[in-house]
């Protein structure tokens, strides 16, 4: 992927706002150097940031667990697309989002507050089984509990029922 300069995007953004306002436009008057959709998304950029978002990050922004499932309680209680929700937190892609509902749908809210260090062994798929086989482990304690709580339950019964029967023979 090729990189931009802050000014170049600045042109690119200003030939559309002042000129032309047409992407395609603007990406044929540049020899289609640019994407039309990479236009569209840097007029988005400078529209909310200003010149400062045309930038090149330095550091890629980390957002925590909370914030995370905060941005996806948001969406869900405002029945918004993940557009909106990007746009209401300030987040640059919404495909960002969407990355963290897949998440949170496939392996829950814990997924979030996992360490992003890597274990010389662990990749993304054995870090998902395992995951997934945590979850098992924690479905098949329930299960334990259930059943000893029905064999408590029968236990009791058939005392009683013994217990029951015995005085009806002392009768």
């Amino acid at each position: 992927m090729k990189k931009f300069s802050k000014e170049f995007k600045l042109k690119m953004v200003q030939e559309y706002l002042l000129i032309t306002h047409n992407f395609k436009k603007v990406a044929a008057n540049n020899n289609h150097i640019v994407a039309a959709t990479t236009i569209r998304s840097w007029v988005r950029i400078f529209n909310s940031e200003g010149i400062s978002g045309l930038e090149k990050r330095r550091h890629p922004r980390v957002y925590d667990g909370t914030f995370k499932q905060a941005v996806l309680k948001w969406r869900k209680n405002n029945n918004a697309s993940y557009y909106d929700a990007a746009k209401e937190f300030s987040i640059r892609n919404w495909t960002t989002i969407q990355r963290w509902q897949e998440k949170y749908d496939e392996l829950g809210p814990e997924s979030f507050f996992i360490s992003k260090g890597r274990h010389a062994n662990m990749t993304p798929k054995k870090i998902k089984a395992a995951m997934k086989a945590q979850k098992q482990e924690k479905s098949e304690v329930e299960k334990l509990k259930e059943e000893v709580l029905r064999l408590q339950v029968e236990n009791e019964y058939l005392k009683k029922l013994k217990a029951l029967v015995l005085s009806r023979e002392k009768k």
